[in-house]
């Protein structure tokens, strides 16, 4: 993974030749089993744009609840 990420060209972020430094990866954490996370965390986001947020409330409760007493949630 590293090799593919230093072959990218720059993105001439630091200057017209960019970084040419190799990338180097420190941590990779593998996700799964998250798709409860995910659909509340777009339908607050959908609640958010529309002003939503007496709705807003009650999901971030439900989450924070879920979070706390889901033990399958967070293994």
């Amino acid at each position: 993974m590293e090799a593919r990420l230093t072959d990218f060209p720059p993105e001439n972020y630091e200057g017209d030749e960019g970084n040419t430094e190799d990338v180097k990866i420190a941590v990779v954490t593998f996700a799964f089993n998250n798709a409860e996370i995910i659909h509340n965390l777009k339908k607050r986001g959908l609640f958010i744009a529309a002003e939503k947020y007496d709705k807003l409330e009650k999901l971030n409760e439900k989450m924070v609840d879920r979070l706390h007493n889901s033990l399958d949630l967070l293994d």
